[in-house]
């Protein structure tokens, strides 16, 4: 009978453990603890569970990355309760100053901010807050024009940020504004005003994806897709599914846009900076969850859900595995 060494020209490697799954794809190897042939596997993205949330909430904002995340107030009720993600587990951190929901998050696990939003019980906000890593303080640098429902840039900082869109009933909004460290200043509206959109990318590179248009129920969700470079909004390709409630990640060339309305949805879309492709769904139907990461890793955490939920899902893209070599 002919081996695999007269075959192939060289041996099996023999291991008593599996080397990590990320370093071993498309290589076959014998382990001999488990007395099976192995072979590392590259896979399309997939979302699965991550730690859960201290405390379930909707309606929240967040920044960082997957591995070092920040997620900070919500709702109901109305919350000023900040959480710290390692990777593995959620830990409450120090509060904002105030109950708030519908915020705009953006920035990194140690440097963040917290823009305008909703104050019990019902009124609007200018404030903005920063948080260093330990608490949050009023900057006292107001945004110009208090709304609620906006998007941010999440991958900015606590010293170049954007926030554009938004509502006050019955008013939708456009507008977009800058942050220096010191001041807001309003610069050109977007293309479509929008609330429940999601931002992904910096100050001067990001995208806005999705929302909703009317003021009132029946809402109009979009599929349309804007795109910042640093001074106007243009359209891009719009989404496969119209949504609003969504949440995204990622940056202006490689995002992903998940969960929203109507009918809550479970559906993923990925970007590639041209056109958006349906990928693998999240494992149960989200609207306003919050998420951040990158393209390829990425968090979706919380849902309006009834009782709100405190479920986190992680997005990899690749993912690896390592599979038993069977013959049939």
């Amino acid at each position: 009978m002919a081996t695999y060494k007269g075959i192939q020209g060289y041996t099996v490697q023999k291991l008593t453990t599996d080397p990590p799954a990320a370093q071993s794809v498309g290589q076959l190897w014998y382990n001999s603890t488990t007395g099976a042939y192995k072979i590392g596997i590259e896979g399309a993205g997939a979302w699965a569970s991550g730690g859960d949330l201290t405390t379930g909430r909707s309606s929240a904002a967040g920044c960082g990355t997957q591995g070092a995340g920040l997620l900070f107030a919500g709702e109901p009720p109305a919350t000023a309760k900040t959480e710290s993600y390692n990777g593995t587990a959620w830990t409450e951190v120090g509060d904002l100053g105030g109950a708030l929901y519908s915020a705009v998050g953006g920035g990194t696990q140690t440097a963040a901010l917290c823009v305008s939003g909703t104050t019990p019980p019902g009124a609007i906000t200018l404030g903005v807050e920063s948080w260093n890593g330990t608490s949050w303080s009023g900057t006292g640098d107001n945004v110009n024009v208090a709304r609620t429902r906006g998007l941010g840039s999440t991958a900015g900082t606590t010293t170049a940020m954007l926030f554009a869109g938004g509502q006050v009933y019955p008013t939708v909004y456009g507008t977009t504004e800058t942050y220096n460290g010191s001041t807001w200043t309003e610069v050109n509206n977007m293309t479509q005003d929008r609330y429940f959109s999601w931002g992904s990318g910096t100050s001067t590179a990001m995208l806005a994806v999705g929302g909703i248009s009317s003021p009132s129920e029946p809402t109009t969700q979009l599929a349309t897709v804007e795109s910042w470079n640093g001074t106007c909004w243009s359209e891009v390709n719009d989404l496969n599914t119209a949504r609003g409630k969504n949440s995204s990640s990622g940056t202006q060339t490689l995002a992903l846009c998940f969960g929203g309305l109507p009918g809550r949805t479970a559906l993923t879309e990925s970007y590639n900076g041209t056109s958006w492709t349906e990928v693998a769904d999240l494992s149960q139907a989200r609207a306003e969850a919050t998420g951040f990461g990158t393209s390829t890793a990425s968090i979706c955490a919380g849902d309006d859900s009834t009782p709100v939920d405190e479920k986190t899902e992680e997005w990899n893209d690749p993912v690896y595995s390592i599979k038993t070599v069977t013959v049939s």
